[in-house]
Formats: C-alpha cells, structure tokens, sequence
C-alpha cells in the first residue's frame, strides 16, 4: 500500500474531524505528526510540520473530492 499526504492541518481537533468524516466515507487513513504539532505548534507549516492526513494513494482522488466539497459548504 502506498500512501500520500490529502491535507496537512494546523490541530489535532482539525485533523480528526477529517479523519472522522473520511472514515465514514469508507475511505481508510491515518494521522502523522500528531504529537510534534500538539508539542511545538509554533512550528507549523515549517518543514513539513503539522498533522498530515494520510490516505491510500488509489483512494486520493476520491478523497479530495469529498474534502472540497466539505468546504464549500
């Protein structure tokens, strides 16, 4: 199985709500970075930090699509 980032985000609370939502979906994931953020969150965004949502790559496009339309509304 190879996995790809969806989306990184700024908190853990952020990153479950995807993961919670993806889930439901059917579409399986996984949280990186997770304790790093939570630790030192003055340095997200700087080197790849901040909790990364990992996914399937065969399940990324479908993915995507259900995070865009999550924010559109």
């Amino acid at each position: 199985m190879k996995t790809a980032i969806l989306t990184t985000c700024n908190t853990v609370l952020e990153a479950n709500l995807i993961k919670g939502m993806l889930e439901n979906n059917d579409i399986p994931c996984f949280l990186t970075n997770e304790n790093f953020t939570s630790l030192l969150p003055q340095f997200n965004g700087l080197l790849g930090s901040g909790v990364n949502i990992m996914v399937d790559e065969n399940d990324l496009e479908k993915a995507q699509k259900l995070l865009a339309e999550q924010e559109i509304k």
